[in-house]
Order: C-alpha cells, then sequence, then structure tokens
C-alpha cells in the first residue's frame, strides 16, 4: 500500500524517508463522465469512430485529459513546484488504458509527483495521474511537463525539418488542423492555459502565436491513425505514448507516420514544414484473439 495518505484537496507529503513515495500526492474527488461532453470531444478532435455510440458505448481515449484536468492543474497551482504559465511545455504523455471509459461513469481521480529531473536549462516533472471506476483502475497516465528556468526574451527558433532515416514508414496520412482549433479545444477540455488563447501571452513566452494542446494534437493524430490500422474501433487501444517535440500553430495541416502493424505501432508526427511535433509515438493494441 502507499506510504502517504489521501485527503481531498490537500497536498500531503510522504512519511520522510519513504521509499519509493511520491513527493506529491493528491485525492482529486470523483468527476462524471458527461456523455454531451464526450460527443462534443470526439467531434472537436475530429474522432470519427463508431465506438462512441449505441448501448455498449465507450469515450473518446483522449476525453480522461478533461476528467483528469484538475490533476494537472493542482501541480500548476502547487507553490513549492514554481511553475509559471510562459515557462511551462508538455513534454510528454504515456496513458494505459486498463479499462475504457463509458457514459455516466463516476472516475475517482488521483494524483502524485513522482520526482522532479533538474536540467541544464530547467526542470521536469514528472507526475501520475489515475483515474479509477468502481474501485478498480481505468486511466493511468504518466506526464512529463518542463518547466524553463526563465521565459525567452525573443522568439524561439523553430527546429530544422527533420531528415528521412531508417526504415520507410508503412503508411501515411493527413490532419488538417482548422484555423480556431486551439480555442475550440481549449473549451471542451477545459483547459484555458493562456498560451493556447491569447496571441500576447505566446509570444511572450517565446512562440510567434497560440501554440495548439499538446494533447489536441494526440488526439487528432491517434484517431486518425486509430480510424487506419484498427479499422477505428477505439476499444482495441491499450497505450498511447508520445513525446512533445515542437510546438504545434493551428491552420497547419499534420502528416502522421507509422510503422509496423497492429498490435503495436511506432508513429510520429510532422507539421506542414517538415518539422517533428510528436516523437516516440507508441500505440499497443489488444491482440487478436
Amino acid at each position: 500500500s502507499a506510504p502517504w495518505r489521501l485527503r481531498s484537496g490537500t497536498v500531503v507529503r510522504p512519511a520522510p524517508g519513504a521509499p519509493g513515495a511520491p513527493l506529491r500526492a493528491w485525492d482529486l474527488g470523483v468527476r462524471l463522465v458527461e456523455p454531451e461532453a464526450a460527443e462534443a470531444y470526439a467531434a472537436v478532435t475530429a474522432d470519427r469512430s463508431v465506438t462512441y455510440y449505441g448501448s455498449d458505448a465507450i469515450v473518446p481515449p483522449l476525453f480522461h485529459s478533461r476528467l483528469l484536468r484538475d490533476g494537472l492543474f493542482a501541480l500548476f497551482e502547487d507553490p513549492s513546484l514554481d511553475i509559471e504559465w510562459t515557462r511551462l511545455l508538455h513534454a510528454g504523455h504515456d496513458v494505459r488504458f486498463h479499462q475504457h471509459l463509458r457514459p455516466w461513469d463516476a472516475v475517482a481521480v488521483r494524483g502524485t509527483v513522482d520526482r522532479v529531473e533538474h536540467k541544464r536549462s530547467g526542470r521536469l516533472i514528472h507526475a501520475r495521474i489515475l483515474g479509477f471506476v468502481a474501485g478498480r483502475p481505468a486511466v493511468e497516465a504518466r506526464t512529463v511537463l518542463f518547466v524553463r528556468d526563465a521565459a525567452p526574451d525573443r522568439l524561439l527558433p523553430r527546429p530544422p525539418p527533420a531528415e528521412d532515416t531508417g526504415a520507410p514508414p508503412t503508411g501515411r496520412l493527413q490532419v488538417p488542423i482548422p484555423a480556431d482549433q486551439a480555442l475550440r479545444y481549449g473549451e471542451i477540455s477545459q483547459d484555458d492555459n493562456p498560451l493556447h488563447r491569447d496571441p500576447d501571452v505566446a509570444r511572450s513566452a517565446g512562440f510567434e502565436g497560440v501554440v495548439l494542446h499538446g494533447l489536441c494534437t494526440l488526439a487528432m493524430s491517434s484517431a486518425a491513425l486509430l480510424e487506419r490500422a484498427a479499422f477505428g474501433d477505439s476499444r482495441k487501444l491499450r497505450r498511447l505514448a508520445v513525446r512533445f517535440s515542437a510546438p504545434v500553430f493551428p491552420g497547419q495541416e499534420l502528416t502522421v507516420r507509422w510503422w509496423g502493424k497492429a498490435p503495436r505501432l511506432r508513429f510520429d508526427v510532422r507539421d506542414g514544414s517538415g518539422v517533428t511535433v510528436l516523437e516516440q509515438g507508441l500505440v499497443e493494441l489488444e491482440p487478436e484473439p
């Protein structure tokens, strides 16, 4: 059992010296899976899977980002972590689906900060956000945040276009990003980080304009990939992992490339300039019986 106590809404420090204990832990109460919100999430992320309808419906896999939103924001608002919006980047996300969420599920949400890794230009915060249904694990998201030591005093340089090395991809597809996608996604995900809606704040953080949410890029890319690789059957998804390597600006067309075949695929995503924006992507599906 965990060597700490969880009290709703309270940051709790583990006992000194407890091996493997997190640095912070939260119990964030229960979130309800509202069917209308789940359907809106699917529409906003261009996820056309038929598994979201009917008597055996599930909700879009990345809809967990709305339910676990307060867990992430609990990190942002913890004064001991010293996180400022303009210095914050989402560095990676790795989510396992122990059971898929369904409409009207009551999801108990808990979160931990497991470790803080100091780098030359900032800190990596490794956290876990967990959702339980009827006392059983449903969604386990390991997320990594990068907090820069200081906001840049000029626009951040764009990475160069990626070079094609290694084996050619098994396939590729295009994902258009509407110009208003950041605003639309922010509304349905309840992620109101000003980097995604205020151009002035985004420029003060070193970006040329508002930045699309990394989880929106992942949701749209993975939905398109599942439509091709799993015939749109989102129930088969067991794990989805990625590293966010460059910002995505709304109004572009993204290219999703993948290698391998079910039940395990690797993928990456490039923007219209050829810059890799998602890398080290991994999709694990339920094996065929």
